[in-house]
């Protein structure tokens, strides 16, 4: 709840005497609200693995070195374009991608671009707020001593800006993950010619956010089920436990899996079974169209 209220505070700064009051608060407390539903912790309605979005979505037979060089040259164009409105297309594109082309439920895909794009505005929030010795700009706080805290209309251009760009670029990495399967990626960043231990790494290092996330969830409904977060002191007594009994479980599991490793002639290197389709005629004119009306867009808005 206190990082949806955030979330609204932005919206709010954000477009602070750019947009007529009422409109403005309904456009933040609708922000906050969605936010604090699409974030908030649910047993009964947990949104899909990311692995299963990648092999149900109707884009995971394209071929994986085309989605991936096309997301890259979108976000490069993204991260280039001075204009928000660049952003804010490509956000709306990729949810098109995902939602209506990949076959994706509206629901999940929400779920899953939640918390990175609640992480973005709450980060862009330092670059809303300025500190100042005077009293400047469209809204105004009295701060420590002497000081100001300042919203100015640049400050509130620059963190739109970072802003869409941000988000632009999150939608892109979130619409390549949900189409495409780890093993597909893997296969594209090899014929990239990406050093195999990057990609080794890379591929460890996603295995066991999975792992270490499993365990914790079953410690937790464990700790919960024996009354564990009853009270305030139980809870902080529970949480060190658990994170403590966390990180002895990751080592042991961790040594374990090395030595299944060992057993099955582990010799450095991870091998997948590579199947990707070659890149078809359509697939390839849909993505060059996406980035060339992007890159339109992106020169037509800064001219």
């Amino acid at each position: 709840m206190i990082n949806a209220a955030l979330a609204s505070l932005f919206i709010w700064l954000l477009y602070y005497g750019r947009l007529q009051s009422l409109l403005l608060g309904a456009i933040s407390i609708a922000v906050g609200f969605t936010i604090a539903v699409l974030t908030r912790h649910s047993h009964n309605d947990s949104y899909l693995h990311i692995d299963i979005m990648a092999q149900i979505s109707k884009l995971s037979s394209v071929n994986p070195a085309l989605k991936l060089w096309s997301c890259l040259a979108l976000m490069a164009i993204c991260t280039a374009s001075k204009s928000p409105a660049v952003g804010a297309c490509l956000f709306i594109a990729m949810a098109f991608v995902s939602v209506g082309i990949g076959g994706q439920k509206a629901r999940y895909y929400a779920k899953t671009l939640a918390f990175p794009v609640l992480f973005l505005l709450l980060s862009c929030l330092a670059l809303l707020v300025e500190k100042s010795a005077m009293p400047l700009g469209v809204l105004c706080f009295k701060g420590f001593g002497s000081s100001y805290l300042v919203v100015t209309k640049s400050s509130q251009r620059t963190a739109e800006l970072a802003a869409a760009r941000a988000l632009g670029s999150a939608s892109c990495l979130i619409t390549l993950a949900v189409s495409t399967s780890i093993s597909d990626l893997i296969s594209a960043l090899k014929q990239a010619k990406c050093p195999s231990a990057l990609i080794d790494l890379a591929y460890l290092i996603y295995r066991y956010i999975f792992v270490i996330l499993s365990m914790f969830e079953s410690m937790g409904s464990a700790a919960r089920s024996r009354l564990g977060y009853k009270d305030m002191p139980t809870s902080i007594k529970t949480t060190g436990i658990l994170y403590a009994s966390l990180l002895a479980r990751s080592y042991r599991n961790a040594e374990a899996n090395f030595k299944a490793m060992e057993s099955r002639c582990y010799s450095g290197g991870i091998s997948f079974i590579e199947s990707a389709s070659e890149p078809k005629a359509q697939h390839s004119a849909f993505a060059a169209g996406l980035i060339v009306s992007l890159a339109a867009l992106a020169v037509f808005l800064q001219q």
